[in-house]
């Protein structure tokens, strides 16, 4: 009795809203409505002038050629390194935007926009370091700005320190009460912190403050689900998909949910449903294959993991599954170039070396299979399956006593283990050692009383040792239990009655 493949990977539910973390909208703050400083010439602010109306059409490069004429006769004029550095931004060169905004606060050190703009381009290349120094530039000069908080929050937030990010939303609240996107933001924080509680509640209002939230409604159900309200999880989704029909994260996890009440045939409907508004989203195949799987349709689920495959060819887990579907339908020879996948992505996976174990040993290959299994063990020393399975294959190979020392092992982590004490026994009988091997039925029987083949085997060892009377009693009873052909035999044999 080989012990099968590994359970399936569990399904994985996606923790992150669609966009994480909102934005206030622009990274930056758009030019000022003062007019250039009296020392700046007529031309200049010809210049200037036309180079904001060249802005306000979007026209950035041709903006920023005007704005660098401005600086051509007045170098000390701030507004227009300012502007430049938008027009810089707006194009996508954030390094150009950082030093004019830059200089702009060489000349203006109390420029709080400059400072607020330069984060936002630090927001842009990722480095939320230099963005939450400048921010806290930007609220010294200005400790009433509540978007500066909020941006100060994003930005602690992006580095996984929610505790601070938490502090800023509640700052920008303090100072703006109806910030509905600080209110939601604070609640992602809270979730990320496992305080789901908090996260139902700052999501509650933000929903009080925007009843039509899609967003909103997703991230309560995903706190939901985390303290296991599935049924309101449920309804939160739907009530997602109900303002937006193209949520696909939404049917994903609705589908995730579902999944965990045993309902897998909306699971697989909900799964399918992302997939027709994001075709892209491996983990919606990957988790429908899991659902499939566990239907038995091995085939569907197979096309799944290689669809998931497709989009993360590096997926380890989904390499294991189509395996595991391909040994669950008797093609050991896919299942171990899965595996083998598998060990290429991680050299430690001991599950994936005891499964390639179980595939080998079904096409026969009992050395590789004991190289496999051995391998699984040195990863993980306690992994009980793989020294039963390893006995399993020894004794096939006929290597009893290694295998007798294998069902040891696996005794020694569990001394209930009725199908080890089974088979070590059928080792000792292979062996010729008959009072052993009876003693090993005989625990099996105290573990598992209905084990009727440990009563045959029993009965035959008894036979080897001329105890008749004994042997037919376990005939007896492994034929009460439904195998009766040992005493039938030996009541031919007349040994029994």
């Amino acid at each position: 009795m080989m012990k099968t493949v590994l359970i399936l990977f569990p399904v994985i539910a996606c923790l992150l809203v669609s966009g994480c973390a909102r934005q206030a909208g622009p990274l930056t703050r758009g030019q000022p409505a003062k007019p250039l400083t009296p020392t700046t010439t007529a031309t200049a602010e010809e210049w200037f002038d036309r180079a904001n109306e060249s802005y306000k059409k979007g026209d950035y490069g041709q903006a920023i050629a005007e704005y660098s004429k401005v600086l051509e006769t007045a170098p000390q004029q701030t507004d227009a390194y300012f502007n430049r550095g938008n027009a810089w931004a707006d194009k996508g060169d954030y390094d150009r935007a950082i030093a004019d905004y830059s200089k702009a606060l060489e000349i203006t050190p109390q420029f709080a926009d400059a400072y607020f703009n330069r984060a936002g381009m630090w927001t842009k290349k990722l480095d939320y370091g230099r963005a939450i120094e400048d921010y806290s530039k930007a609220l010294e000069i200005n400790p009433r700005d509540a978007v500066t908080y909020y941006n100060r929050g994003n930005a602690w937030g992006e580095k996984g320190d929610s505790d601070r990010a938490i502090a800023d939303y509640t700052e920008a609240l303090k100072i703006d009460p109806g910030y509905a996107d600080a209110i939601y933001n604070r609640g992602l924080a809270w979730y990320k912190k496992g305080n789901y509680k908090q996260a139902i509640e700052d999501y509650n209002q933000t929903l009080k403050l925007s009843p039509r939230d899609a967003e909103a409604y997703y991230s309560r159900g995903l706190a939901g689900y985390k303290k296991g309200a599935l049924d309101q999880a449920v309804d939160d989704y739907t009530k997602a998909l109900e303002i937006d029909p193209q949520f696909a994260m939404a049917y994903y996890n609705r589908g995730v949910t579902w999944d965990d009440q045993g309902e897998r045939e909306r699971a697989i409907d909900d799964y399918t449903r992302a997939l027709d508004v994001n075709p892209r989203l491996a983990m919606a195949y990957y988790n429908r294959g899991v659902a499939r799987g566990a239907e038995g349709n091995y085939d569907q689920a197979i096309a799944d993991y290689t669809q998931s495959l497709e989009i993360k060819p590096r997926d380890a887990a989904a390499y294991f599954n189509r395996g595991t579907m391909w040994l669950y339908k008797g093609n050991p020879e896919q299942a171990i170039k899965d595996y083998n996948k598998v060990l290429e992505i991680n050299p430690q996976d001991a599950a994936a070396y005891y499964n390639r174990g179980n595939a080998r040993g079904a096409k026969g290959d009992y050395q590789r299979a004991i190289a496999d299994y051995t391998k699984a063990i040195e990863v993980k020393p306690n992994f009980a399956d793989a020294s039963y399975n390893r006995g399993l294959v020894r004794y096939k190979s006929g290597a009893y006593q290694q295998a007798i020392d294998d069902y040891n092992k696996v005794l020694a982590m569990n001394p209930r283990d009725a199908a080890a004490y089974y088979n070590r026994g059928n080792a000792w009988g292979a062996k010729g050692d008959f009072e052993r091997a009876i003693a090993d039925y005989t625990k099996a029987l105290e573990v598992e009383p209905n084990f009727a083949d440990a009563y045959n085997n029993r009965g035959i060892s008894n036979s080897h040792l001329g105890r008749f009377k004994p042997a037919c009693d376990d005939f007896q009873k492994a034929c009460d239990l439904g195998y009766c052909d040992n005493l039938k035999l030996a009541q031919k044999q007349g040994n029994c009655q």
